[in-house]
C-alpha cells in the first residue's frame, strides 16, 4: 500500500468511526427513551435489560446509518484536504480522482464487508433475541394488520394465525377453514391454541360452526390432520430484512411455501447484495463532486450538493423497493435501479474534462539576466 492510499484509508477511518460510533449513540439513545417505559414492562426487568436492549437495537440503527456516515466522513475528510490545499498538491502531482478510489479500495472492501456482516448476521440475530424478549426493534403492528393475521394453506384446508403467534412460532388463536373438493367452504374452527401430535394437530377450546346448517359445537380438543411448519410460519410472518440470505434463498426456492408473493423475496434478496455497495458509491459520490465543482465553489456546497443527492436516493431506493415487493417493477431492477443511477450520475462527474479541476502551478523563475 502506498503513502498516498495508507494517508486517505486513515484520514477516512477515523472520522467514519467517529461520525457513526456518535449517530448511531444518539439515535439508539432517543429510541432506548422513546420506548423504555414499554421495555420495563414487558421484560419485567430493570437497568440491565435497558442496556440490552440498547446493544441490541445497535445492529439494525448502524445498518441504515452506515451509508450516511460514510458520506459525512468522505465530505469532512475531502474538506480538511481542500482546506490545507492538498488536494491542490495531489491533484498537481498527477493524483487523479480515479486513483483517489483505487487508494481507497481497502475502505471500500472494509465498507462492503462490514455492511453486509450487519444485514444478514447482525440485523437477524438481535432481531430474534429482541422477540424472545418480546420487544420487537421493528414498529409495532397495527390492529388491522394483527386482525389480518398469516394465511397458510394445508390441503384442502386454510388457516389464519395472529401475526404476533406467527412470528413467536406459536399455534395460539387459529382459525381453520375447512373446504370441499370444489373449494367450497363447509366449517369454521376456532381454537385457542393448538399442539403438534405425531403429523397431526390437536386443537384445544375448539369453536366449530357448520356453514350449511349454522350450528356451533364446543369441543374441549379436536383432531386437524392438517400439516404445518412451524419454521416455515415463523420466517414467512418475519419481515425479509430480519432473514438471513440463505432463508431468503431458500423460501424463494419454495416459491414462498405458495403463501406469499415470491417477488417479495427475490427483490429483498437483490437489495441484500446491492446495499453492500452503498457506502462505497457514496464515498464514490464524494469524489466525483470534489472533482465536478471542487475547485470553483466554496467547500460547503459540495457538503450540500451530496446531501441533497444521497437523499434524492434513499426516497428513490424506498420507492422502487417498495414496487418490486409488489411486482410492478422487475425484483433485479427495483433493487439495483437507484444505485446504478447513482453510480452514472457520479460516473458523469468523474469523466469531466481535465481542465475543470485544472491548477495552475506558478512557472519557474529564470535565473538569466536580461541583457
Amino acid at each position: 500500500m502506498s503513502a498516498l492510499a495508507r494517508y486517505l484509508n486513515r484520514l477516512f477511518f477515523v472520522r467514519l468511526g467517529l461520525l457513526l460510533f456518535g449517530i448511531v449513540s444518539v439515535v439508539v439513545s432517543f429510541d432506548l427513551l422513546e420506548r423504555s417505559d414499554n421495555v420495563l414492562s414487558t421484560t419485567k426487568g430493570g437497568i440491565l435489560i435497558l442496556i440490552q436492549y440498547a446493544m441490541l437495537r445497535t445492529p439494525d440503527v448502524a445498518s441504515q446509518l452506515l451509508p450516511v456516515a460514510a458520506l459525512l466522513a468522505a465530505v469532512l475528510s475531502f474538506g480538511e484536504l481542500s482546506r490545507h490545499n492538498e488536494l491542490d498538491a495531489m491533484w498537481a502531482s498527477g493524483v487523479s480522482p480515479f486513483k483517489m478510489i483505487r487508494a481507497l479500495f481497502p475502505a471500500a472492501a472494509i465498507l462492503i464487508v462490514l455492511q453486509f456482516s450487519i444485514d444478514n448476521w447482525g440485523v437477524p440475530e438481535s432481531s430474534a433475541v429482541l422477540r424472545d424478549l418480546g420487544v420487537s426493534q421493528f414498529e409495532d403492528l397495527s390492529p388491522a394488520e394483527e386482525e389480518h393475521g398469516v394465511w397458510l394453506r394445508s390441503g384442502r384446508d386454510i388457516l389464519r394465525l395472529p401475526v404476533s403467534a406467527a412470528q413467536a412460532g406459536r399455534m395460539e388463536s387459529l382459525t381453520i377453514f375447512r373446504r370441499d373438493a370444489d373449494g367450497m367452504l363447509i366449517e369454521r374452527l376456532d381454537a385457542r391454541r393448538a399442539r403438534q401430535r405425531g403429523e397431526d394437530w390437536v386443537l384445544e377450546d375448539v369453536t366449530r360452526r357448520a356453514i350449511e346448517v349454522g350450528e356451533q359445537q364446543f369441543a374441549a380438543q379436536l383432531l386437524w390432520r392438517g400439516r404445518i411448519d412451524m419454521e416455515h410460519v415463523v420466517r414467512l410472518a418475519r419481515e425479509p430484512r430480519e432473514l438471513p440470505l440463505d432463508q431468503i434463498v431458500e423460501i424463494i426456492a419454495e416459491d414462498a411455501y405458495g403463501q406469499r408473493r415470491v417477488e417479495l423475496y427475490q427483490t429483498w434478496l437483490h437489495d441484500r447484495i446491492v446495499t453492500a455497495l452503498t457506502p462505497f458509491l457514496m464515498l464514490v459520490l464524494v469524489i466525483s463532486l470534489v472533482q465536478a465543482i471542487g475547485k470553483s465553489v466554496p467547500f460547503g456546497w459540495i457538503f450540500v450538493s451530496a446531501l441533497a443527492l444521497s437523499f434524492g436516493f434513499f426516497v428513490f431506493d424506498r420507492m422502487t423497493l417498495a414496487m418490486g415487493e409488489v411486482g410492478i417493477l422487475p425484483p433485479w431492477l427495483a433493487a439495483w435501479a437507484p444505485n446504478l443511477v447513482l453510480a452514472s450520475l457520479a460516473g458523469t462527474f468523474l469523466i469531466r474534462p481535465e481542465s475543470s479541476r485544472s491548477v495552475a502551478v506558478p512557472a519557474p523563475r529564470s535565473n538569466t539576466k536580461e541583457s
